[in-house]
């Protein structure tokens, strides 16, 4: 009977069961972590699901703690609390890797998952950023490396864009470097590795102006940082693609743009964390599962073998997925 009442409960908190204290959290979860004990694996819907859920009932029993200074200073509640959210992030965990996840399958897991960063991120600013960010790709890019070069230099040498005094020279200046960036893309395999090093330490001592703790900042902070990170995560998958493109259609790398454009394809997946894949659009989250998916192939063209003889060297994206998915459970629970 104990049973079954239990698998009922389980029942109700997958349909979003309704909590009013930290200790119906609790005894909701306690419910959740023996139906997880008693399951052999999980297909990666259940997954998202377990995982959302899981977030859930860990910011309730956090809210009323917050809420509630009886709560919070009981100690017995608040030690049985870690140790039911650790479990049930072992469980999870577990189930995940009950199988292989390919790299696609954690990135869909991981975008799916964010819900508990989205608390952190103002949507009027992001929604005000996407459209700034989507106008962009309108922008014509230079149609030589040395126009590109020359302009990047102009750019990055402009004394107004260390000391911004408005929200309109910032965005000018994100134009007009994006549009220097894309144009590099096209002609990335020609640029000297100094001069890649140069562009960067460069566009790096402008933007760390950005954030200053001056009362005369030119915006929050948070509209900077959201602005920020946007470009960060169309910048790194810009790359990536640029990488993808130019490797499906044969072009020819020497051993060290080839080792380069091994760590510029994975870049993605190791830096951008689960509050920047909050930020990203449909499209961004869509374009991080296509390369994934095609990474297999992009590391076969790379290292030049056929994967259908001898799929051995493809092992390590087994453990990236792994190592990745395990660090994001870990992250969000």
């Amino acid at each position: 009977m104990a049973l079954t009442i239990c698998f009922m409960l389980a029942g109700c908190f997958h349909h979003g069961i309704k909590v009013r204290s930290a200790r119906g959290a609790l005894a909701v979860c306690q419910t959740e972590l023996m139906e997880l004990k008693f399951k052999k694996s999980a297909s990666i819907d259940e997954l998202i699901e377990y995982i959302n859920q899981t977030q859930e009932m860990e910011d309730s029993m956090m809210s009323f703690s917050i809420k509630d200074t009886a709560t919070a200073a009981n100690a017995p509640l608040q030690d049985s609390i870690l140790v039911i959210c650790d479990s049930l992030r072992q469980e999870i965990t577990r189930l995940a890797l009950s199988e292989q996840r390919s790299l696609s399958d954690v990135v869909f897991i991981k975008t799916n998952t964010v819900k508990g960063q989205m608390m952190f991120i103002d949507a009027k600013c992001q929604k005000q950023a996407d459209r700034f960010y989507a106008k962009l790709d309108n922008n014509s890019t230079y149609k030589d490396l040395k126009t590109t070069l020359k302009e990047y230099d102009r750019i990055l040498s402009n004394e107004d864009y260390l000391h911004i005094s408005s929200r309109e020279i910032f965005r000018d200046y994100l134009k007009k470097e994006d549009i220097c960036f894309r144009s590099l893309l096209q002609f990335l395999p020609l640029v000297p590795q100094e001069k890649l090093t140069e562009l960067t330490e460069e566009t790096a001592r402008i933007c760390n102006t950005f954030y200053t703790s001056s009362d005369n900042s030119f915006a929050p902070i948070e509209e900077i940082t959201m602005y920020m990170t946007m470009r960060y995560n169309r910048r790194i998958l810009q790359n990536a693609e640029a990488c993808r493109d130019q490797i499906m259609n044969g072009l020819k790398l020497n051993p060290v743009i080839a080792r380069n454009y091994r760590w510029m394809l994975m870049q993605p997946y190791f830096s951008i964390d689960e509050l920047s894949i909050a930020a990203m659009s449909s499209g961004q989250q869509q374009l991080m599962r296509d390369i994934a998916q095609d990474m297999p192939e992009l590391y076969s063209k790379l290292d030049k073998f056929d994967p259908q003889k001898d799929d051995s060297k493809l092992k390590f994206l087994d453990k990236i997925s792994t190592y990745i998915l395990k660090s994001h459970i870990k992250n969000v629970i």
